[in-house]
């Protein structure tokens, strides 16, 4: 139980990155990658995430701190408290959680690739090999 907070704090952290890469794949796949180096680009699609939104074409965002800002720690908090939540109820039969959280976070990640595959496809440009 002692370990408990941080293998929640270490879980929502790697599905955080995983959605964040899925954001850049989405990103790749319709032609529109973010703009700039390597370090540019993950800003960008955090910022992505943050906002759950498609990567704004234009002049970079303004480093992690503005992409972090006082919206973007807000949603994280949000994120992780009813993350916590959710899985402290059920942290006696751990498979059990382990369960419902991996579902929870499956219909969470393809809520977030939706939204961002439709500001997408609002652009009118559509995936290679598509149509």
């Amino acid at each position: 139980m002692v370990a408990l907070p941080l293998e929640l704090g270490a879980e929502t952290v790697l599905v955080a990155a995983v959605e964040v890469v899925l954001i850049g794949e989405l990103h790749e796949l319709y032609g529109r990658p973010a703009e700039g180096d390597a370090r540019a680009r993950a800003g960008a699609y955090l910022t992505s995430w943050t906002r759950q939104r498609a990567v704004e074409s234009g002049p970079g965002g303004g480093g992690l701190i503005a992409t972090l800002g006082s919206a973007g720690v807000n949603a994280l908090r949000r994120r992780v408290t009813r993350r916590l939540a959710r899985n402290v109820s059920s942290a006696a039969p751990l498979l059990l959680g382990a369960g419902l959280a991996a579902r929870s976070n499956r219909k969470a990640t393809g809520q977030l690739a939706e939204a961002v595959l439709a500001d997408l496809r609002a652009t009118g440009l559509r995936a290679p090999g598509r149509g």
